[in-house]
């Protein structure tokens, strides 16, 4: 199925999994809502594709665990959730659909994986 862009009205989610789930289609921009996510699991969703949200999930700042690894998604991932290498906890991303600063830069440490 698809992610409704009804999701981006639940303001007050922390976590939100959908890791193999055969979801398909694009991310809504009302995703970009979810100020208060923490975590973000969207792996194993091969026929997920399209852009990441426009802002590029800058808004998350709350943000400090996400995977998007095996996922026909595009785009850039905010440089800014990657700059808060304090909260971060984990990030993977497939990098060659997604650019993501987490995966590279100077001293890139991050926990983003290839």
């Amino acid at each position: 199925g698809t992610l409704p862009p009804e999701i981006g009205q639940l303001t007050q989610l922390t976590k939100l999994g959908f890791g193999i789930n055969n979801l398909q289609g694009p991310l809504p921009n009302s995703m970009s809502n979810l100020v208060n996510l923490e975590l973000l699991v969207l792996s194993e969703n091969e026929l997920l594709d399209g852009p990441v949200p426009d802002n590029g999930f800058a808004s998350l700042t709350s943000l400090n665990e996400f995977v998007f690894t095996t996922t026909a998604l595009s785009g850039t991932i905010s440089s800014q959730i990657c700059n808060r290498s304090a909260s971060l906890v984990e990030a993977r991303v497939d990098c060659g659909e997604i650019e993501c600063d987490c995966c590279r830069g100077p001293g890139a440490q991050g926990p983003c994986t290839r």
